[in-house]
């Protein structure tokens, strides 16, 4: 499966979904640079399934954020992070949980997805609490429906949302799940 497809299929603009794919190839290509960097850093060689999963982990990572206008840099920084916490996880934090918690990850769900998951909830928190109907026009709501006005005919009502209230709402979904 193609990573940035993924990430791409429900989004219901054109610009959206061209901005997830770039986000998404930006946060995937960091993170094998970073995969590849931090293994070698841990281990006198590369370790295969770190790099592999790592690389994962930036599409991961980026998920949660991925149509919303980060810049290069940003989705950049994310597949950095992501890539950097995935190889970590799998060198020193994996290793810890299941040597003094008891904890085993078999599959490296934690390292794959947990944390890159929650670092692309934080990375939506962000993002959400900068956007700005000046940055985004008309695609502010559609990627964020609940900030569109109660009385809005061009685009399907929302609750009139301010870019902190939207914020405070996906950090208390980020908190759920």
């Amino acid at each position: 499966m193609f990573w940035p497809s993924f990430n791409a299929a429900l989004a219901p603009l054109e610009t959206q979904r061209q901005r997830t794919i770039i986000n998404t190839l930006l946060s995937i290509s960091v993170s094998c640079f970073a995969s590849y960097g931090l293994s070698r850093a841990f281990h006198t060689k590369f370790g295969i399934a770190e790099i592999q999963n790592a690389t994962l982990a930036g599409g991961v990572g980026i998920g949660a954020a991925a149509d919303m206008m980060l810049e290069p840099f940003g989705a950049m920084l994310v597949g950095l992070i992501a890539g950097s916490l995935s190889v970590a996880g799998f060198a020193h934090i994996g290793p810890f949980l299941e040597n003094k918690l008891n904890f085993h990850d078999t599959a490296g769900i934690h390292n794959l997805h947990g944390m890159p998951g929650v670092l692309g909830g934080i990375a939506s928190i962000i993002a959400c609490a900068v956007a700005t109907p000046a940055i985004y026009q008309e695609s502010l709501y559609y990627i964020f429906p609940m900030r569109a006005p109660k009385n809005e005919t061009l685009v399907p009502p929302g609750e009139g949302f301010s870019a902190g209230e939207q914020a405070f709402h996906q950090l208390l979904a980020l908190l759920i799940k």
